[in-house]
């Protein structure tokens, strides 16, 4: 009776332990797919200003003065 005991407490931490590792890898994926998309967006805002900003400039050559 005392060995069913202690291996069903095994079985429920084994449980427990393998609930908390899934959420914690599921937390820390969404958190990195939010800062990957963020990035990308950030980026993608940098490179349309600079393309922007030489088109209105007009020449992207130093004049010599």
């Amino acid at each position: 009776m005392k060995a069913l005991v202690m291996a069903a407490l095994v079985v429920v931490g084994l449980f427990v332990a393998g609930s908390l590792v899934v959420w914690a890898l599921h937390a820390l994926f969404g958190v990195l797919f939010y800062v990957l998309i963020g990035a990308l967006i950030v980026g993608g805002v940098v490179f349309i200003a600079g393309r922007v900003r030489k088109s209105v400039g007009g020449s992207d050559r130093r004049q010599l003065r």
